[in-house]
């Protein structure tokens, strides 16, 4: 029963679905008041992120496990991310290219090639150790929203609070469903925060 809680939340917490939890937060702050005339394009550009850094990388990773390009949709060997971390990097990119022609959003195009960084940065590192896709992708939400708190002056204390909450139920998860080894989970969320609080610092 417990692991099946681990991996419900897993699912919940996906890193697939950590940019649109990313915009949802910084729609609250006040650099994201848009007159009521862009209203529609504010969810819009919300709606375009779930699908492209949600929705396509999640089809194109069954694909690859229906071809049998992947062992398992869990990703549980090394050699299984591969591919699914190419795909993310590229989906990544590609959002926040098309958001940046227009300067939208400048906050959510940083975060956006973070991410694609990230991802790059971990494919690496998955040549020596499985660390956690997940706390690092929380990892990042937490530096960035950290990184953010300096670089406009705000206050998101509630923000990164909740942040930091949902890292430890998805690490708590991860570890349960026997994803990760401790070391994995930990090292995967300071790096995460690192990397992207770094970024926003000298961007």
């Amino acid at each position: 029963m417990e692991k099946k809680i681990s991996n419900i939340l897993s699912i919940i917490l996906h890193p697939l679905l950590v940019p649109t939890f990313f915009v949802l937060i910084v729609y609250q702050f006040p650099i994201y008041f848009l007159p009521i005339e862009f209203i529609r394009i504010k969810y819009l550009v919300l709606l375009y992120v779930f699908f492209m850094t949600g929705v396509i990388p999640a089809l194109v990773a069954f694909i690859l496990w229906r071809f049998k390009v992947i062992g398992s949709l869990q990703m549980k060997q090394r050699g299984d991310r591969v591919f699914p971390l190419l795909v993310v990097a590229v989906f990544y990119y590609f959002t926040y290219y098309t958001l940046n022609k227009n300067n939208t959003f400048p906050v959510l195009n940083l975060f956006l090639v973070g991410s694609a960084i990230l991802a790059l940065l971990t494919l690496l590192i998955n040549n020596y150790s499985k660390i956690s896709l997940h706390m690092i992708s929380w990892g990042g939400v937490t530096g960035a929203l950290t990184g953010l708190a300096f670089f406009f002056h705000l206050e998101p204390f509630f923000w990164i609070i909740l942040v930091i909450f949902l890292s430890g139920i998805a690490g708590y998860a991860r570890l349960k469903a026997d994803a990760h080894w401790p070391r994995q989970v930990y090292i995967g969320y300071v790096f995460g925060f690192a990397v992207m609080m770094a970024l926003f610092l000298v961007a």
